[in-house]
């Protein structure tokens, strides 16, 4: 008898890509959380097919890898490959479940095999996770009143720490005056740097960039206290944002008077 076998010779590499999420120069990621890392994979045409993808996490040192299997982050000298969830109708791959640590830099690498045993060259990404905003402090005045007009506010910005590394403070800050004369709901009176709104306003300023504790401060101009009763009462808002734009609520506010 005569046996006729058929096969498929197959010996071109499959593609694969990231493509999401994307990083912020020179290599952050923020603003929201990370759900899932995807991407694309494909073999070639009249190629085997993909058979899986697969992808490794680690800090950027090396310190600790993520295993999938046991969501968890484990010390290894190895790399720890997961499987990815792969969607051949659509040709593309996800990778969900990570636990990201914030202010961690990372090192994300993926690779596709296709049915043949052909296995793609490795695409990888580095990147910081950053989503905590920067905080702020009004130190000057403190929340009382004074027998004089002060000429000045000032404080300090610095953003999130954790036991990685920030991206950093980005030059853009901000600070907001409301004065009392409404009860300071919302309509009452917005300092604009030199004159006063009903419209809700803040005034633009820079601060040193990167990272560690920065100054600011704002000079008030004599038009400040123009137009204003023999007391005033006013309260001070400041906020900035970091280098991948998470930007920070007011996030202190404090009082203070003159009589």
């Amino acid at each position: 008898p005569k046996y006729v076998r058929y096969f498929k010779y197959d010996k071109t590499l499959p593609l694969i890509a990231i493509t999401t999420p994307t990083t912020v120069a020179p290599n952050y990621i923020g603003g929201t959380a990370i759900d899932t890392i995807s991407g694309t994979a494909a073999d070639n045409v009249g190629g085997a097919g993909i058979d899986y993808v697969e992808f490794s996490l680690a800090y950027s040192d090396l310190s600790k890898r993520w295993n999938q299997g046991t969501l968890a982050w484990e010390i290894s000298a190895n790399d720890l490959w997961n499987r990815a969830t792969y969607y051949a109708p659509t040709s593309t791959w996800t990778a969900t479940q990570v636990a990201w640590l914030e202010s961690q830099a990372y090192v994300f690498a993926v690779r596709a095999a296709d049915l043949g045993g052909n296995i793609s060259n490795q695409q990888s990404i580095s990147f910081t996770y950053d989503r905590a905003a920067p905080v702020s402090t009004v130190d000057s005045p403190l929340s009382q009143a004074y027998l004089t007009r002060p000429s000045a506010l000032s404080g300090t910005v610095i953003d999130q720490t954790s036991t990685g590394a920030p991206s950093g403070l980005d030059i853009d800050f901000r600070v907001a005056v409301q004065k009392s004369s409404d009860d300071f709901n919302t309509s009452s009176w917005w300092w604009t740097g030199s004159t006063w709104t009903l419209a809700a306003s803040s005034v633009a300023m820079t601060v040193g960039s990167g990272l560690g504790s920065k100054n600011w401060s704002l000079s008030l101009a004599s038009t400040f206290y123009d137009l204003l009763g023999a007391t005033e009462t006013f309260k001070v808002y400041s906020w900035g944002k970091d280098r991948v734009n998470n930007p920070a609520t007011p996030d202190r506010s404090i009082d203070f008077a003159y009589v």
